[in-house]
């Protein structure tokens, strides 16, 4: 029995030293900021089911889709205490920026960009389901 018990507890914490967050999403919504108003509120919408795996120090995380599988590299992080969520600055892997906030309590991804033609807008993920593996 002490072998097994040898044996097993490297396996688990060697197993948990990899874990990842796995979050679905269930609908998209594409949002352009309106300088009148000065509010992402021109807002279009619909199903979509796309999964985020994140590394476990959260570096990086990939975003697979239907279309296309995208990652993104944190360049910088930071707490906003004006929405009260921390703030990722990223590149993807065709070196566009984007800002991300994982909104867990409304079960949410927000991304923040630029189109090529400057204009700011809001990319709204609504998570289906998340958790570790």
């Amino acid at each position: 029995m002490k072998k097994f018990v040898f044996l097993f507890v490297p396996v688990l914490f060697a197993v948990s030293a990899y874990s990842q967050t796995y979050i679905e999403t269930k609908y998209r919504e594409y949002c352009y900021y309106n300088e009148y108003s000065e509010k992402y509120d021109d807002c279009e919408g619909y199903e979509d089911f796309t999964t985020f795996k994140i590394s476990k120090d959260w570096s990086y995380w990939t975003h697979i889709t239907p279309q296309m599988t995208s990652t993104y590299y944190v360049d910088d992080s930071y707490y906003d205490g004006n929405i009260d969520f921390k703030i990722y600055e990223v590149t993807s892997d065709a070196n566009n920026k984007y800002k991300y906030v994982f909104d867990f309590d409304n079960l949410e991804v927000r991304i923040l960009g630029k189109t090529k033609e400057g204009e700011s807008f809001l990319l709204r993920f609504y998570v289906k389901d998340w958790w570790e593996n």
